[in-house]
C-alpha cells in the first residue's frame, strides 16, 4: 500500500486544469483532518469550516483545495478521519457533484482514488485561472521536496507518535510552542549541529563533501522554519515568480497566509486550518484577498515582512543560537517576544488562553458583586453625581450646638443640613417616606429624658449618614 512506502513520486499522469477568470473561487489549504483526538492539528473546528462551505455553496462559487486536506500520518486510517469529520467530507463531496471541487495533489497524498472516486474531487497537479494566475501546491519550492522524493513514512509517523505519547505539540517556531519538550529539543538540535560540523569537516578532508549536503539542508530547513519562514519557501518563491508569465502565484504548503507584492507580481497564500487558524482566499473576478473566517479580518503581508528575499539574507542556525540562547533552556525569541512580522500575525496561543479566562473571571466577579449588593451599586453613582458639597467644620459645630440646646427638635427635624441633602438622604434610606416636605411623625425616642440625647447626637454628620449604608461584602 502506498501509505506505507518509504518514498513516493508525484503521479506523472495528473492533468493540469484551467478555470475562467469570470468564475468566483474560494481557496483553502492545509486542513490536515485527523482522527479528532488531542493530536489532531485541525482541533475540532468543524463548525467553522462547515459555515464557510455553506457560504461557498450558497454563492455557487468554485472551491479549490490546495492539498493536505487529510492527515493520514496522524489518523493512520481513512475510516478514523471519516468518523471524526463525516459532516465536512460529505459536504465537500456534495459540493463536488454540484459545482465541482478542484483538488491539487500534494506530496503528503498517497491514494489518488481517495479524492477522485470517494470524494468526487477533480484532481490535478496544477491549476491556472486563464492567463492571470497559477496555482500549485507549493512543495515545488521547498528545498527538501523539489524532486518530490521524500521519506513519507518514518519521519511524519514518528513525529505524530511522539506527540501522542507526550501529549504535547512538538513544533516550531519555539515562541509559539514554548514547552519544556520543545526547549529540550532545540537544545539537542544544537548539539546535532555541532556534531554535523565535525562530521562534515571529516568528509571534506576525505574528498566526500557531497555526503554532507543532506544534513546541511536539514539544518538550514529547521533554521528557516524557526525564524518564521515556514517550509522555507522564501527566497525560492521570489525567484520563481519572476519566470512566470502570470501575474499571480498561489500556493499552499506553508501555513503563513497573506498577499505579498514581489515587484510587479504578487504571491498569495490562503493559509491553513491547523490550530487556531481558519484562513482562506477569494478570487471575486477582479482581485484576490485573504481572510480569517473566525476572526473576521482581512490579511495582507504581515507574516512576510521579515522573510528573506535573497539567499544572502538567510541566517544560519549558529547565528540564531548565539542571538537567542540565554542558558538553562531559555530562549530570547520566546521570552522577550521580539517584534517580528510572523509574531504579529500568529500570536502566542498560550497568551491567548491565559488572558481569556482572566477576563471571564473578572466579569463573573462583577456580576456576583452586583447581585450581592444591588443597593450599593445603585446608590453610589447617585451619591457621586447628586450629593451637594459637605458642610464645613464650623457648620457642623453650629449644628451640634443647636441640637444640644433643643434635643427634641433635633430628633424631629434631623440634623441641620441643607434641604437638598436632607431630601436626598431621606429618599434613599426609606422608600416609604413621601417626597413632599411634610412633618414626619415623632419617633418614640423623643419621649426620653433630654439629658441622654446629647450623647447620641454628638455623632458627626458623615458617620450618621454613611452608617445606614449596606456594607460591601
Amino acid at each position: 500500500m502506498a501509505l506505507f512506502s518509504r518514498s513516493k513520486t508525484l503521479p506523472k499522469l495528473l492533468p493540469e486544469k484551467t478555470l475562467s477568470k469570470d468564475k468566483k473561487c474560494y481557496f483553502i489549504s492545509s486542513l490536515y483532518l485527523g482522527d479528532g483526538t488531542r493530536s489532531d492539528a485541525f482541533m475540532n473546528k468543524d463548525t467553522y469550516l462547515m459555515d464557510l462551505l455553506k457560504k461557498i455553496d450558497s454563492e455557487d462559487a468554485h472551491l479549490v483545495i490546495i492539498g493536505d486536506v487529510i492527515d493520514l500520518h496522524q489518523a493512520r486510517d481513512i475510516s478514523r478521519v471519516i468518523k471524526a469529520h463525516a459532516r465536512i467530507l460529505s459536504t465537500m463531496s456534495r459540493m463536488a457533484n454540484k459545482n465541482g471541487v478542484t483538488y491539487i495533489w500534494s506530496h503528503n497524498d498517497n491514494d489518488e482514488s481517495l479524492y477522485r472516486d470517494m470524494l468526487q474531487f477533480d484532481v490535478c497537479s496544477k491549476l491556472t485561472i486563464d492567463d492571470i494566475a497559477t496555482i500549485q501546491h507549493g512543495s515545488e519550492y521547498n528545498p527538501l521536496y523539489r524532486d518530490h522524493k521524500i521519506n513519507s513514512f518514518f519521519s511524519p509517523k514518528f513525529h505524530n507518535l511522539m506527540e501522542r505519547l507526550l501529549e504535547t505539540w512538538i513544533r516550531y517556531p519555539i515562541e509559539n510552542f514554548y514547552t519544556i519538550e520543545n526547549r529540550w529539543l532545540c537544545w539537542f538540535f544544537h548539539k546535532y549541529v555541532l556534531f554535523s560540523k565535525l562530521k562534515n569537516g571529516i568528509f571534506k578532508m576525505l574528498g566526500r563533501a557531497q555526503w554532507s549536503e543532506k544534513s546541511a539542508k536539514k539544518i538550514q530547513y529547521w533554521t528557516d522554519n524557526q525564524q518564521g519562514n515556514a517550509c522555507a519557501l522564501f527566497p525560492s518563491i521570489p525567484k520563481a515568480i519572476k519566470e512566470l508569465p502570470e501575474q499571480y502565484l498561489i500556493t499552499g504548503h506553508s501555513p503563513l497566509p497573506g498577499i505579498v507584492s514581489l515587484g510587479e507580481k504578487q504571491y498569495i497564500n490562503p493559509g491553513s486550518w491547523t490550530f487556531d487558524a481558519t484562513q482562506y482566499a477569494i478570487w471575486n473576478g477582479e482581485k484576490f484577498s485573504v481572510h480569517d473566517w473566525k476572526k473576521g479580518i482581512e490579511i495582507t503581508d504581515e507574516a512576510y515582512e521579515s522573510l528573506p528575499r535573497t539567499e544572502e539574507q538567510i541566517q544560519t542556525f549558529s547565528d540564531w543560537w548565539k542571538e537567542n540562547y540565554k542558558g538553562w533552556l531559555r530562549y530570547k525569541a520566546a521570552e522577550e517576544s521580539p517584534d517580528t512580522a510572523a509574531e504579529k500575525h500568529e500570536m502566542n496561543d498560550e497568551k491567548k488562553t491565559n488572558s481569556a479566562p482572566q477576563q471571564s473571571i473578572n466579569e463573573q466577579f462583577s456580576a456576583n458583586e452586583e447581585q450581592m449588593s444591588p443597593a450599593e451599586s445603585d446608590e453610589e453613582p447617585q451619591e457621586n453625581q447628586d450629593s451637594p458639597e459637605q458642610p464645613t467644620e464650623d457648620e457642623q459645630e453650629l449644628a451640634q450646638s443647636n441640637n444640644q440646646d433643643n434635643p427634641s427638635s433635633a430628633m424631629q427635624d434631623g440634623p441641620t443640613v441643607t434641604d437638598e441633602n436632607q431630601e436626598t438622604v431621606s429618599q434613599q434610606e426609606s422608600p416609604t417616606i413621601p417626597t413632599e416636605q411634610t412633618e414626619p411623625p415623632k419617633p418614640s425616642v423623643a419621649k426620653e429624658s433630654p439629658t441622654e440625647m446629647p450623647e447620641k447626637e454628638e455623632v458627626p454628620l458623615e458617620q450618621e449618614v454613611t452608617s445606614n449604608k449596606p456594607t460591601a461584602k
